[in-house]
């Protein structure tokens, strides 16, 4: 029997929680009153899920894309539509969309760190820009459940592509989304959006999903 490594989180959860991340290391979190061993059990339990979830994740990083060298000529994808690079050095530090080019201006001899900065700030602005349009459409079509519009926010995230605070009435959504279809950036809204009627992840909140995207499923795939 292979033993499985793992961090331990003691946290005040009801049930025992086990993630894998994208790296294949593997988190659980459970209360201070759950023993060692049974956390052991547990995880042991899990082996085959961590298997596949590690396989998958292994795929997935096989398939990224290569990190920008931020040379003009590069190729770059966003939301399904793909744009060359065109670097530009001197005058005002900005990044601008023209058709199908993407044009990155920075300051005679600019590092690539300073390249990558400003074109992640491009991608956050472009990223909420698209998230609040998509979110007045979900909205739209739900609005009659009795919920609010969320507040929208977008960062960085390393393992989940949205969240929601329902009690806050906040969606967060990762950037990354930038770099898959469009629609996928739609399905996560739609995913927190139904987490402000069912806070969990109930057969009931899947009906909804399914209500307003039927083939939620196929998308998420490409998660």
């Amino acid at each position: 029997m292979e033993k499985i490594a793992y961090t331990l989180e003691r946290k005040r959860v009801k049930n025992i929680n086990l993630r894998v991340r994208m790296d294949g290391s593997v988190v659980v979190s459970a209360s201070p009153r759950v023993s060692q061993e049974r956390v052991d059990e547990f995880v042991q339990s899990k082996a085959d899920f961590i298997r596949k979830a590690r396989e998958s994740m292994g795929k997935v990083r096989e398939n990224a894309p290569e990190p920008l060298c931020y040379i003009t000529g590069e190729q770059v994808c966003l939301l399904g539509k793909w744009y060359t690079l065109q670097v530009i050095e001197g005058g005002r530090q900005q990044v601008a969309e023209q058709g199908d080019v993407l044009t990155i201006t920075v300051k005679q001899g600019a590092d690539r760190a300073v390249k990558d900065k400003l074109f992640r700030q491009f991608l956050a602005q472009q990223c909420l820009l698209e998230s609040e349009k998509i979110a007045q459409q979900v909205f739209a079509k739900m609005a009659y459940l009795g919920i609010k519009m969320p507040t929208l926010r977008v960062r960085s995230m390393t393992s989940r592509w949205g969240s929601c605070l329902p009690t806050k009435g906040a969606i967060t959504i990762n950037t990354k989304l930038m770099e898959r279809p469009l629609g996928c950036l739609y399905y996560v809204m739609l995913h927190e959006f139904c987490h402000l009627v069912h806070p969990n992840h109930s057969k009931d909140f899947y009906n909804l999903v399914a209500q307003f995207m039927p083939d939620w499923k196929a998308w998420k795939q490409l998660l």
